[in-house]
């Protein structure tokens, strides 16, 4: 019996989770939104009574997501509360009361009303309601942990098709590839005959025969051969192919692989003398940095 191979997911590091769930008397909402970063950047805006739990929701993220900046927006509300409770400072009122009635009288001006009275600072008092205690926190953190995996299945969403644009984009890299050995092979004779001619001539006079001017022009030839870094061309594509079926975090991985792809390329245009070849090594160039602002995005 055949045994069911493990689905692999890679995630973009873009995405957004959300969570709603009832305690009692108590609701809970959590909104998170990931975007790229190159660490794990978490920032929390939480109400009253949330304060005391914010290293364990940060620790409880960092067992989510490895990598982006991740910001956690929470709201509790409570069912059975009347909302804030307004309190009347009535020692402040009478304070304020006495030393304007007397400073009114002193400069003929008219004394203060009510209305102006309640304005100043102090004078009513709003006491938030702390909905948030040590035992609701299993209900909290059940809230939060569904949000993050909402958040995790819209990155995997997102980094699906981010795989299906590698693929797409490595298919296209090697059928560039391609193109170029077919053209070495020719260029190689052709540089070959043209430096054995150009020897020959620069040394009529020293009198060398034709197997040292072969041998002179078959190192410098030599010297312009690509081969080698077409194998590691090819070498550094399955590579970047075989990470992608990786299941931990893959985007740093992808990203040094992508930087020796770069050098190889570069090489090969630094060597390519034939404008054909070279129109080619720009196009496998740009594919090239096109996956790499692709696996910027991916954690």
């Amino acid at each position: 019996m055949k045994q069911k191979t493990k689905q692999l997911k890679i995630r973009s590091m873009t995405g957004m989770g959300t969570a709603r769930t009832t305690s009692g008397a108590c609701h809970h909402l959590v909104e998170i939104r990931s975007v790229n970063n190159r660490y794990l950047d978490i920032s929390l805006r939480l109400p009253n009574g949330w304060n005391s739990f914010e290293s364990e929701i940060r620790s409880l993220c960092q067992k989510y997501v490895k990598r982006g900046k991740v910001n956690i927006l929470a709201s509790t509300v409570s069912s059975t509360s009347g909302g804030d409770e307004v309190k009347l400072n009535d020692k402040k009122l009478i304070q304020y009361h006495d030393y304007f009635s007397k400073l009114s009288k002193k400069m003929g001006l008219a004394p203060l009303k009510l209305n102006d009275l309640i304005r100043l600072p102090q004078v009513l008092e709003v006491k938030q309601e702390e909905v948030i205690t040590e035992s609701g926190w299993k209900s909290l953190k059940q809230t939060i942990i569904k949000a993050l995996k909402s958040l995790n299945l819209s990155r995997e969403r997102e980094g699906k098709k981010l795989r299906q644009d590698f693929l797409k984009r490595l298919s296209t890299l090697k059928k560039l590839i391609s193109l170029v050995e077919k053209q070495r092979s020719g260029k190689l004779k052709e540089v070959h005959a043209k430096l054995f001619q150009k020897i020959k001539k620069l040394t009529e006079s020293v009198g060398i025969n034709d197997d040292r001017l072969a041998k002179e022009a078959a190192f410098l030839t030599e010297k312009s051969d690509i081969s080698e870094e077409l194998v590691r061309l090819k070498s550094h594509l399955d590579l970047f192919k075989r990470i992608l079926e990786e299941p931990n975090e893959v985007g740093k991985k992808l990203d040094f692989t992508l930087q020796e792809l770069n050098r190889e390329a570069n090489t090969i245009a630094s060597k390519a003398n034939h404008f054909g070849m070279s129109r080619l090594v720009i196009d496998i160039k740009a594919e090239i940095e096109k996956l790499r602002e692709q696996v910027q995005n991916i954690e």
